[in-house]
């Protein structure tokens, strides 16, 4: 009779062993679907058409939906997350840019293998992915997602309210860290960030200004646009929103709801005015509404080194730079031929190259960490001359 129970007893955690490997195998075959390509398809998929638009009366009170988990990813920790999701770009330029990389999907794809494989070389932060349904399959983005520089992967449970870079607005509600440094994919790492988390006690949220913020005109003639009629000018308060910082405060969570359902109102106006309603004029908007109580912390522009195009202005480096954000500088690969070709691009490449990639360019060559000398980048020359600082 006991040899009977053990036999018993082992039938069933051998099926209960198989049960739980057909869980797991499930969980794993559902990150196949990445991306719906909406250039070419025109719909969602069916799996994104569930998902809900609604949010929860209660702050952080989302259940997050782990394609992925790890115990670094939890709301006490401090962390980075990169975004993925399957929004148009509405930049008719891209398409040679995808074309040379083998289409849309593959494009970010590698670009984000990219940047996850430099975070994780000059940071020992947790990094997390926020992802939408994806279809079809990617093999290129499945081995990013389960390689060994994700920690883990929270699956959109929100839609994206239709318009440019809505998953700068729904990734923040359902971030797995109680302090997060979210960041595009077209980010590199170039030195730990965290040190920002201390600057950032007081506050709910860390951006970095626009570089050209307050200068650029080109809104202001566009007749309803983000920028007519308010006050004049782009007032120098634009913030970048591919990469910044925020913690989950009831503040924070009321911020990036209002963003959130405000996307989600003006849909219908996300064709002519596309970037109307796009995350960082949004975001823009709220923070100079009247009674916008979250709390902002301007971080310097090393936190968020914005030199996407040769006519930036030319700026001031006084520390170590820890994010670069520009493919110019740190991925050229990722342009079109012809921006590549651009003499511009050659003669940056160059100096880049010469100093053995572009953080160390930036960062002169790795020197240890304390007061560096200060730096005056200039992208248009691929100049970075040292100034004399007291």
């Amino acid at each position: 009779m006991a040899g009977l129970h053990r036999s018993s007893w082992r039938r069933a955690v051998r099926v209960a062993a198989c049960v739980l490997g057909l869980c797991a195998l499930a969980v794993h075959l559902t990150t196949h679907a990445l991306l719906v390509n909406p250039e070419t398809s025109g719909a969602p998929s069916r799996a994104l058409a569930s998902l809900s638009s609604s949010l929860p009366t209660k702050p952080w009170g989302l259940d997050l939906e782990y394609v992925r988990s790890s115990p670094r990813c939890h709301d006490r920790a401090r962390g980075i997350m990169y975004m993925i999701g399957d929004q148009p770009t509405g930049h008719s330029s891209y398409k040679k840019r995808f074309d040379l990389q083998g289409g849309r999907n593959r494009f970010y794809a590698a670009e984000l293998a990219r940047a996850v494989h430099t975070a994780r070389a000059r940071t020992s932060l947790p990094i997390a992915i926020f992802a939408h349904l994806f279809d079809p399959p990617i093999p290129e983005l499945n081995a990013t997602l389960f390689g060994a520089d994700v920690d883990c992967v929270v699956r959109g449970r929100l839609r994206l309210a239709r318009g440019q870079c809505s998953e700068q607005v729904v990734a923040p509600l359902q971030s797995p860290f109680g302090e997060t440094l979210l960041l595009d994919a077209d980010t590199e790492v170039c030195a730990d960030p965290g040190d920002a988390f201390e600057a950032m006690r007081a506050h709910d949220l860390g951006l970095v200004l626009e570089n050209d913020a307050g200068i650029a005109t080109k809104h202001l003639s566009q007749p309803g646009g983000v920028y007519a009629g308010e006050a004049g000018v782009r007032v120098l308060h634009e913030y970048n929103a591919g990469a910044f910082y925020f913690r989950r405060t009831e503040a924070a969570w009321a911020f990036f709801a209002r963003a959130y359902t405000t996307q989600v109102a003006h849909e219908a106006s996300a064709g002519p005015g596309y970037w109307t309603w796009a995350s960082q004029e949004l975001f823009w908007r709220l923070l100079m509404a009247p009674g916008e109580t979250v709390r902002v912390k301007q971080l310097p522009p090393e936190f968020n080194l914005r030199q996407n195009t040769w006519a930036r202005l030319p700026v001031l480096l006084r520390d170590h730079v820890r994010i670069v954000h520009s493919r110019l500088l740190s991925a050229p690969s990722f342009l079109s031929p012809e921006e590549q070709a651009d003499h511009r691009a050659v003669r940056l490449r160059a100096a880049v190259d010469a100093a053995g990639g572009v953080c160390a360019w930036l960062n002169g060559g790795g020197a240890p960490r304390g007061s560096p000398q200060h730096r005056l980048l200039n992208l248009g020359l691929a100049s970075l001359t040292p100034i004399a600082s007291s």
